[in-house]
Order: C-alpha cells, then sequence, then structure tokens
C-alpha cells in the first residue's frame, strides 16, 4: 500500500474494468493518525497514488471522540465544484440491538477545516464553533467600517484605532498585526455596502478626530458610489 508503483498496478485495471462495463469504482480506504497540515487527502493510510488517480475523494471524520454524529467531505474532485458537506448519526439503540444509521443534514465545514483540525488538534465541532465566531467578528468588523465610513471622503484608518474599535465585541487580541488576509475577506460584502477599502500604511484618524502623527499599518476607506473606485476593493 505504501509504494506508488504497486497501487498504480492496481488502478490501472480497476479502470479498465470501469470503461469496459461502464461504472464507478469505489475505494475504501484508512487514514493514518499522523497530523496533515497541507492537505487533507494525506491522511490515506500508504501511498497517496490512491488518491492521485481518483477523480473524486470524500472524507469521513467524527465531530469528536464521545460523538455520534460523522461528517462527510469532499476532497477532491475533477469534473464539478466540490459538493456540500453531510452529516450522519450512529445511533447505539439498546444493548442487543444494531445501532441506528441517521442522515443529519448538510454542513458548512470544509476541506479547509480537516487541516485546520489536524494542525489545531481542535475536534471538528470545535473548529465549527471557531468558525461561527469568525463569522460574528467579520459582521462586527463589516459594521465598525461603515460607522467609520464618512460619504464622499477618504477615510485613513490604522490598524491600531481599528483593533480599538474592535476589542469591546471581539477582543483585544482578535485581529493580528498585519490581518491582509481578514480585511481581503470583507472586500466583498463591503461592495455590496458601496464602501471599497484600500490596504497601505496611512498617517490615521484618531477616535478623538485628530490626525496620528505616525504612520502606520492601516487602510483607507473609499465611498464607492464614484465608479472610479471601484478598483480600491479588488483583494491585494
Amino acid at each position: 500500500m505504501n509504494k506508488a508503483n504497486d497501487i498504480r498496478g492496481v488502478t490501472s485495471v480497476l479502470t479498465v474494468l470501469a470503461k469496459e462495463f461502464h461504472c464507478a469504482i469505489l475505494v475504501v480506504a484508512h487514514v493514518n493518525k499522523m497530523p496533515q497540515t497541507e492537505n487533507a487527502n494525506n491522511a490515506v493510510s500508504g501511498s497517496t497514488a490512491l488518491i492521485d488517480i481518483s477523480r473524486s475523494a470524500l472524507c469521513i471524520r467524527s465531530f469528536g471522540a464521545n460523538s455520534d454524529r460523522r461528517i462527510i467531505i469532499q476532497t477532491k474532485s475533477n469534473y464539478q465544484m466540490k459538493a456540500k458537506s453531510v452529516c450522519y448519526r450512529i445511533i447505539n439503540q439498546s444493548e442487543n440491538t444494531t445501532a441506528r444509521f441517521e442522515w443529519d443534514g448538510f454542513s458548512d465545514l470544509t476541506e479547509d477545516d480537516l487541516t485546520k483540525s489536524a494542525r489545531t488538534g481542535k475536534s471538528l465541532s470545535d473548529i465549527k464553533n471557531d468558525n461561527s465566531d469568525d463569522e460574528e467578528n467579520k459582521e462586527t468588523a463589516i459594521e465598525v467600517i461603515k460607522r467609520l465610513s464618512v460619504h464622499g471622503q477618504r477615510i485613513n484608518i490604522s490598524y491600531d484605532r481599528f483593533r480599538e474599535e474592535l476589542k469591546d465585541e471581539c477582543g483585544e487580541d482578535f485581529l493580528p498585526q498585519k490581518p491582509t488576509k481578514f480585511m481581503n475577506s470583507l472586500i466583498s460584502d463591503l461592495r455590496a455596502c458601496g464602501i471599497g477599502i484600500e490596504l497601505k500604511k496611512v498617517r490615521g484618524i484618531l477616535s478623538n478626530g485628530e490626525h496620528d502623527t505616525q504612520v502606520k499599518h492601516g487602510f483607507i476607506i473609499h465611498n464607492m458610489t464614484d465608479g472610479h473606485l471601484m478598483a480600491y476593493a479588488m483583494p491585494k
């Protein structure tokens, strides 16, 4: 199982059979216990050739050691967009009765969340809670930027000032020193509100209305009603 050439010798035969009988081949594989920080598909035991030759891959994970809930996440899809993750439960009914299988709806958890779970050691339940908190913090950040914006003006905001505005609802440690990825994640939602942001060093406006004497990392809030300012809403 750990030799790519041996695996490909088997899968090439399966490919011929699939073409001859016009069917799909489903291969079930175990996963190893090693953390997979880059790609959830690397968790498959043995050679990655098994995943490489597949056109689609599904990963099944538990939500936690004591949870009866499982999730199926598509981690590879060559011919279309990845499907939405779906959950199910294995319910023990009684000591002498076979456990019952029950579908449990869709989930927003993705392949990236599997990787995050492996990297941090957190359960998928904890990752789901973190994602919920992240979404709430994102909504709060958007509301703060909307509040700081002024119609028809370019407003310079340093990250120091932004952290000050966010700390009561999101916590003092929420925003990293250079939150480029987070700020870019706000762009689409801000654009829908008629606001654009440009990430750069600025001499920002302090909470008392005065201009900061130092140039710091931050962003400029633009009024998006002017067509030429749309370019500032593109991720950097």
